[in-house]
């Protein structure tokens, strides 16, 4: 699940709350429970939603991460000179 859906779970949840505040003390325990239930089961899916969508960005972090530290190792160890890469090492730095 992502976010988008994630957000239309508690939207969904949210609005049955609303109706759960409006409903007339006469109305059958049964709708009222049903209600409930239909309100319980749509925040526990945005939570897993949320959770999902949690772990995504985690993954995500940790992609970022790796790839920072390739850029660094590239700007720090590496160089182009006339159409082909090198390793910077003490004597190439002298003739660059």
């Amino acid at each position: 699940m992502d976010i988008p859906a994630a957000l239309t779970g508690i939207s969904t949840a949210i609005s049955i709350v609303k109706q759960l505040n409006e409903i007339d003390q006469k109305v059958d325990e049964s709708v009222f429970k049903l209600k409930i239930a239909e309100a319980t089961a749509n925040l526990a899916e945005a939570k897993m939603g949320l959770v999902d969508a949690q772990e995504v960005l985690r993954e995500k972090d940790k992609e970022l991460t790796l790839l920072k530290e390739r850029l660094r190792y590239r700007a720090e160890n590496l160089t182009d000179y006339r159409g082909y890469r090198y390793r910077v090492t003490p004597r190439l730095r002298a003739v660059l």
